[in-house]
């Protein structure tokens, strides 16, 4: 016999309004450091004290992201083995001192020292200055010690001088000893530990690989990027390229000869080097990769790192030698390099380029973005209709759920598509194969060339 004690029964139905799932940091950078705990997943903002992973490649990477990166971003930084051992090179000596010298220690970054005497004598009279940048910042002045010792932070290395036959003619203002310090490296089988360690635990949106990249890495990480999207972990990598030996046109050469036989629509390579502006006012020769991932964060996933009005590059010197026509060359085959417009005065990204095929619809970034975006957030619409039942309502139901989830992107401001469609075919055989739909995504078109036809008259003739 039913009851008929009745009351007011509430029950929340969860999921409707339109929330898209979110938390995770943006990007994950990957490589070598001097101290960080290998595999460690560390979560770093703008402010964080980047001491605790002391130099090296992955501190490089995390200085630059965070010149172009918004203030509020987080990353999760992965120290990786650097099994590639640093090296010093030999000193270059200029000048008329007597004193000779040894380098010595383990490198712990990249630098390009010259240590320059600005007062002549012997050891404990003569004082100097280095620079670690390549001359274009200096220390302080110092005496050269007793000992001889003096240690060149932050690389770590020592170059002892030993006074000549006459000390006092040791050293003469002016003399200047030159090297080069380069810090441990990570094989791409490190590399490829430390993206699967940060990984495991987070889903960002892309992984930017602080170390220098050949095109066996390219393929490697394209290889990577395959394997997460089959386990519904959509991420792109931006890699970057170690400095050249040589000019910039055998540079360039040695690029398009390897984008020959390359190509991935999921990997973006860098090609810009030159010097970064650094928040300490030293301008390191680097890789542009880590300021190109920073423009990155910063932008919206539809909208183009190029944007003349949003992204203007300022922490960054084009190295000598570099020209438009370099600059075309490789935004044409597919790498991220800088430009000049005639008439403005920063430097600007030629476009967000990934490494995709020439017939590929995915050769911008923004593009990759926008549909990974819609990947991950349909995804999880759809999950919750999973083993759910597939009748007509239930399969209405999941439509609906895919197209509020969707929704969102077109209710974005900015928008972030134009519109979408969710397609259901008919005829479908559920209880063998399941439900598919079909997702058109209608994207904001990008402005890549305006042309401006001007015609000269007389009004009044």
């Amino acid at each position: 016999m039913p009851s008929f004690y009745g009351d007011v029964y509430e029950t929340i139905v969860d999921g409707v309004s339109g929330l898209s799932a979110g938390g995770d940091p943006s990007c994950q950078i990957v490589g070598s450091c001097s101290l960080g705990e290998v595999g460690k997943k560390y979560l770093l903002g703008k402010n964080s004290d980047l001491s605790v992973l002391g130099e090296g490649n992955l501190v490089d990477g995390i200085r630059d992201f965070f010149l172009t990166a918004p203030a509020d971003s987080v990353i999760v930084a992965v120290p990786t083995t650097g099994d590639i051992a640093g090296s010093l090179s030999t000193v270059t000596k200029t000048g008329t001192g007597t004193a000779t010298n040894a380098l010595t220690g383990t490198p712990k970054c990249n630098a390009e020292v010259i240590l320059e005497i600005t007062k002549a004598g012997a050891l404990n009279e003569a004082r100097a200055k280095y620079s670690t940048d390549g001359g274009d910042t200096y220390t302080e002045e110092f005496i050269i010690p007793v000992g001889g010792a003096v240690t060149i932070d932050p690389c770590g290395a020592v170059i002892t001088f030993t006074e000549g036959g006459t000390p006092a003619e040791s050293f003469v203002l002016g003399d200047t000893y030159s090297f080069t310090a380069t810090a441990p490296k990570s094989s791409l089988a490190k590399v490829i530990e430390g993206v699967n360690a940060g990984l495991d635990l987070y889903s960002p949106e892309f992984v930017f690989v602080a170390e220098d990249m050949d095109d066996t890495g390219w393929a490697g990480l394209g290889s990577l990027a395959d394997t997460y999207y089959s386990a519904h972990k959509p991420v792109f990598f931006i890699t970057k390229l170690a400095l050249p030996s040589g000019d910039v046109d055998t540079y360039v050469s040695d690029l398009m000869t390897k984008r020959a036989t390359f190509a991935h629509r999921f990997v973006v390579v860098c090609a810009q080097y030159g010097e970064i502006i650094g928040a300490d006012g030293k301008l390191p020769a680097r890789n542009g990769a880590g300021i190109l991932s920073g423009t990155i964060a910063s932008a919206n996933v539809n909208q183009s790192v190029g944007e003349v009005n949003a992204f203007p590059v300022t922490v960054f010197k084009m190295p000598s030698g570099w020209t438009e026509a370099h600059s075309k060359t490789l935004d044409d085959g597919g790498f991220t390099v800088l430009r000049r417009y005639a008439g403005l005065k920063s430097l600007f990204w030629a476009n967000g380029r990934t490494m995709a095929e020439s017939i590929s619809d995915y050769q911008f970034i923004e593009v990759v973005r926008t549909v990974f975006k819609a990947i991950r957030i349909s995804r999880v619409a759809a999950l919750g209709s999973l083993q759910g039942a597939g009748d007509s309502i239930g399969i209405e139901r999941l439509k609906a759920n895919i197209n509020t989830a969707l929704n969102t992107m077109v209710k974005a401001v900015p928008r972030e598509l134009t519109g979408f469609q969710v397609l259901f075919p008919d005829n479908q055989d559920i209880v063998n194969n399941g439900a598919a739909f079909e997702l058109e995504l209608y994207g904001v078109p990008i402005l890549r060339k305006i042309k401006l036809f001007l015609k000269y008259m007389y009004k009044e003739a």
